[in-house]
């Protein structure tokens, strides 16, 4: 969530967790949805132990992990910058390959319009970034 292309829901499928966590959510989901239903709290509050249970860590830890990586990246665009630009395209070239359909979904035309895609944003982000950069302007 700091780093750009790296998202909670990036990080939850690369470590396999995304369908559990989306499965606590859509049980904490129906449970409410159906509050009235339910002889009293206690029946209410005991169906949300266990999504709450799965729940409370995942959200601890996006906490913790917005805190210390905000500082992490900050300490390192400070000491390290061209480095840590060099490892976050690492990260958003690298997230592609656990985001990109395999098997008979990645076909012909959809790889070519992946490529396509690719370079355009390439050609789009050089371009909007020569406008924003003074020095390239005073050149032009």
């Amino acid at each position: 969530m700091i780093i750009p292309g790296i998202s909670g829901s990036f990080l939850l499928l690369a470590l396999g967790a995304y369908q559990g966590i989306l499965a606590a959510v859509s049980s904490v989901t129906g449970i409410l949805l159906k509050s009235g239903a339910y002889s009293g709290a206690g029946e209410f509050l005991s169906r949300l132990a266990l999504p709450f249970l799965v729940l409370a860590p995942v959200a601890i830890g996006v906490a913790i992990g917005l805190f210390c990586g905000a500082a992490l990246v900050r300490f390192l665009m400070k000491r390290f910058p061209r480095e840590t630009y060099a490892a976050i395209l690492g990260l958003i070239a690298g997230s592609v390959f656990v985001i990109f359909p395999r098997g008979e979904s990645a076909n012909l035309p959809i790889i070519a319009a992946a490529i396509v895609c690719f370079l355009g944003g390439g050609i789009l982000s050089f371009c909007f970034s020569r406008q924003s950069d003074p020095v390239q302007r005073a050149k032009a």
